[in-house]
């Protein structure tokens, strides 16, 4: 995505800390179908990696997924268990904070030793 769209989100999800982002890069080292990644420097000097979720990936997986279990009631209905456990699954993808956490608590088991 362009950055000024990037830039739209940091300024939406963020608020006011996005403006301790300095010199994000415009090109994303990584992509995927729900959001991209950019390398950035906070005011202090640190460098970090911002992860950016594009605006309209929860809605299209959630129409997707609801399209996907139509189709699973009317003609194969024994899988839609499945397919429900899968959705729960990929909204944790959504969830960037938890994510965030999660690193946090492996990088310290690895410090652990």
């Amino acid at each position: 995505r362009p950055l000024d769209d990037v830039w739209d989100v940091l300024d939406r999800d963020l608020g006011p800390l996005a403006s301790d982002l300095k010199d994000l890069l415009p090109t994303p080292v990584g992509a995927a179908a729900t959001g991209q990644v950019h390398r950035a420097r906070l005011e202090d000097g640190r460098e970090v990696v911002v992860k950016v979720q594009y605006p309209e990936a929860q809605r299209l997986y959630r129409q997707d997924f609801a399209n996907i279990k139509i189709f699973c009631r009317l003609l194969q209905p024994e899988h839609l268990s499945y397919i429900e456990e899968l959705e729960r699954q990929f909204y944790t993808e959504f969830d960037f904070r938890r994510e965030a956490a999660d690193l946090e608590e492996i990088s310290r088991n690895f410090a652990k030793g």
